[in-house]
């Protein structure tokens, strides 16, 4: 009996590679589509794919393309004390300085929408996965307000610290395609069929939009009235 087990596990060995590599084989030739061999083959289980013929993987798409805008717009992260130079007989001006370190903690990229224009993803959800690698989703701004300004008399004053964004625009790149192939993979005690996708590395999908920061600066604000300022 010990031998016929043996013989067995080998056999069962045998036509998972064999049914694998045909498989394999015949997704592979259902790749070479104008001449080009897909660099990357997988065998999804319908439970991940709902038999989607297109699929992004939060793993492997990425954001590309950032289109900004045409306008800046400006958000003030951080107000200061308020300072006040008195008018009147005898004043020309008044020097004054904050003399203390800020650090203000804001969300660099914010307003995420996307567009993925029916295509189903699997792994990682997608959205500020790709896009944090390069914009960063949240950022400490640090600023020394210990100089000394001078502010005319009857005039308002505070220090700020203020983020420019712009509404930047962008596509996905990267989608498994579905192939015309079958393959059997083994899944949790039991052999299970799955479908052929390959990996399509140049292909653009879907559209993401977010409010991202262009730049950042630090300067005081003055003004002749409390209401006109920042």
């Amino acid at each position: 009996m010990h031998t016929n087990f043996t013989y067995f596990v080998l056999w069962s060995e045998f036509m998972r590679i064999s049914w694998k590599n045909w498989a394999l084989g015949l997704a592979t030739a259902a790749t070479l589509i104008n001449g080009a061999l897909a660099a990357e083959t997988k065998c999804f289980f319908d439970s991940q794919t709902g038999g989607a013929f297109m699929m992004g993987s939060g793993d492997k798409s990425r954001a590309i393309n950032p289109q900004p805008a045409a306008n800046d717009w400006y958000d003030v992260i951080y107000r200061g004390d308020l300072f006040y130079c008195p008018g009147g007989s005898g004043t020309i001006d008044c020097s004054h300085s904050w003399g203390k370190t800020q650090s203000t903690t804001y969300s660099w990229s914010w307003g995420l929408s996307t567009d993925l224009g029916g295509i189903k993803t699997i792994g990682k959800a997608l959205g500020l996965v790709s896009l944090s690698a390069e914009y960063g989703v949240a950022k400490t701004y640090t600023t020394a307000f210990t100089e000394t300004i001078r502010i005319k008399p009857g005039y308002y004053a505070r220090p700020i610290q203020v983020v420019a964004r712009r509404w930047t625009q962008g596509k996905y790149q990267g989608v498994w395609f579905r192939t015309d192939s079958t393959g059997v993979e083994y899944y949790i005690s039991a052999w299970k069929k799955c479908q052929w996708y390959w990996w399509n590395d140049g292909y653009n999908w879907g559209k993401w939009t977010s409010n991202l920061e262009k730049y950042r600066y630090d300067t005081y604000d003055v003004k002749p009235s409390v209401s006109k300022l920042i």
